[in-house]
C-alpha cells in the first residue's frame, strides 16, 4: 500500500481521512445550519430532492472560517445565506470564463438551477466580521444573489 505524507497526524471520520481541524466532503441535500465548528469542509449540494438552504454561522469575532460549496446536483436551487441583518456577504465570482458577479453587502447566493453545473462552487471566508465570496462557475447566471 503507498504511503502519503499528509503534513501532520491524519484521522480517520466516518471512513474517511481527514486532517485534525478539517473537515471531509459532506453532502448537503436539505435545509441545514452549519456552525463554526464545520469550518474547513467542503460541501456538495445535491438539489436533486427539491430546493433547500444552507445557513452560515455568524462571522462575528470569527475571522478565519472557510466554508466551500460545490454543486452536485443542480436539479433545483442549492441558496447559501446569512443569519441576522450584519452578516453580508462581499466578493466576485467569475461566471461563464468572462462574466464577473459583483457580490456586495448581500444575503444569500444561489447556484440557479437553470445555469449551475455539476462543479461550479464557491468558498465564503470570514474576515473583519464579514463573509468574503469567491467562486467560478461554468455558464453566465449560475449564481444569483439577494
Amino acid at each position: 500500500m503507498p504511503q502519503h505524507d499528509f503534513g501532520g497526524t491524519v484521522v480517520a471520520k466516518d471512513g474517511i481521512l481527514a486532517q485534525p481541524g478539517r473537515n471531509p466532503v459532506q453532502v448537503l441535500s436539505a435545509n441545514t445550519t452549519l456552525s463554526k465548528e464545520d469550518s474547513g469542509g467542503t460541501y456538495l449540494m445535491d438539489a436533486s430532492g427539491g430546493d433547500f438552504k444552507v445557513s452560515l454561522p455568524s462571522p462575528a469575532g470569527k475571522s478565519g472560517m472557510e466554508f466551500t460549496f460545490m454543486c452536485a446536483d443542480p436539479s433545483n436551487d442549492g441558496t447559501i445565506e446569512t443569519t441576522g441583518a450584519a452578516n453580508l456577504l462581499n466578493g466576485v465570482a467569475v461566471m461563464g470564463g468572462a462574466n464577473v458577479l459583483a457580490i456586495a453587502n448581500k444575503k444569500s447566493i444561489r447556484f440557479d438551477k437553470g445555469a449551475a453545473l455539476l462543479g461550479d462552487h464557491l468558498t465564503f471566508k470570514s474576515a473583519a466580521g464579514k463573509w468574503v465570496v469567491s467562486g467560478i462557475g461554468q455558464a453566465n447566471a449560475c449564481f444569483v444573489v439577494a
